[in-house]
This record gives structure tokens, sequence and C-alpha cells, in this order.
């Protein structure tokens, strides 16, 4: 988590507490659609999704970007699944 440290004690002056499981990639999410809606010029979904597509933005996690699909590329969490004896990553 390239921007964890700096995140954290931004996270710990601000809240007086330890930063929770998922608040830098909540973090990351809000700061993503704000990029894309100043992109866009517009906070209509229909005109700000299109960036989101492109965006590129440099976030605490990492670098959040989305594939063909709209599927977070290079994610921060991975899912996994037990399959024939083995941890497969979906």
């Amino acid at each position: 988590m390239p921007g964890g440290n700096q995140f954290r004690e931004r996270y710990k002056k601000r809240f007086g507490a330890d930063v929770q499981l998922y608040a830098p990639y909540s973090y990351d999410a809000a700061m993503s659609l704000i990029e894309a809606m100043k992109a866009a010029n517009s906070t209509e979904p229909s005109k700000y999704v299109q960036a989101l597509r492109k965006l590129n933005y440099k976030g605490v996690t990492g670098v959040v970007r989305f594939d063909a699909k709209g599927d977070i590329r290079d994610g921060g969490v991975t899912l996994y699944a037990w399959r024939d004896g083995k941890w497969v990553a979906q």
C-alpha cells in the first residue's frame, strides 16, 4: 500500500483512532469517483462513468484503474476459492 503510512497518520490525526481495515479502499473509491466527476465536469452518472473507465488514479492503495468490463485492475484485495486442493484467485 504505497500511501499507507501517510494515510494512517492523517487518519489518526483526524479521527483519533487507528485505521479500520477497509478505510483506505473506501477512500480510494470515493476519490476515484471525485476525479472522474472532475474529468467529466459533471456529477451525472451517465457522464462521469465514461471518465471513470479511463481513470488512472494514484491512490493510497495503489493505482486505481478499470478493465474493459469495469472491474478494478490490480486491486489490493483478491478473493480466492478452494479448487482441486489449492487456492485460486477469482
